[in-house]
C-alpha cells in the first residue's frame, strides 16, 4: 500500500509531540540519554507478525537500548480487523509494554 499524505503528516504530527515530550524527560532524568529513542519505521522484533514474520515495522516507536517498548500505529485505509492482528502480535513480544493506535476517519 501506498502511503497517503493525511497517514504521512499525522505520523509526523505524533513524532514532534513524542519528540518534544522525550526532550523534557531527558532533562529530568538524564540517565535516559541515548538509551531512549524515538523511530520511525524502524524494525523491532516480536514472537510473530503479519504473515508469521518476527519482524515488524511501526509507524513509530519509542525505543530503549534498541529494543521497541513502545508503538504506534496509524490507520487510515486499513481494516480494523486486521490492525488488531497486528496489536495482539506486537504485545505479544516480551520486550512490548504498550501500542497506541491512532485510526483517523
Amino acid at each position: 500500500m501506498v502511503p497517503s499524505h493525511i497517514h504521512e503528516h499525522s505520523i509526523q504530527g505524533l513524532a514532534d509531540y513524542f519528540r518534544s515530550v522525550m526532550s523534557d524527560q531527558r532533562v529530568r532524568n538524564p540517565e535516559l540519554g541515548e538509551y531512549w529513542t524515538l523511530h520511525t519505521g524502524k524494525g523491532a522484533f516480536f514472537v510473530k507478525a503479519l504473515g508469521g514474520s518476527t519482524r515488524f515495522l511501526s509507524d513509530l516507536g519509542i525505543f530503549i537500548n534498541n529494543k521497541g517498548l513502545f508503538q504506534i500505529e496509524v490507520t487510515f485505509t486499513q481494516r480494523w480487523d486486521d490492525i488488531l492482528e497486528k496489536v495482539e502480535y506486537i504485545v505479544e513480544g516480551a520486550e512490548c509494554w504498550g501500542v497506541l493506535v491512532v485510526k483517523i476517519d
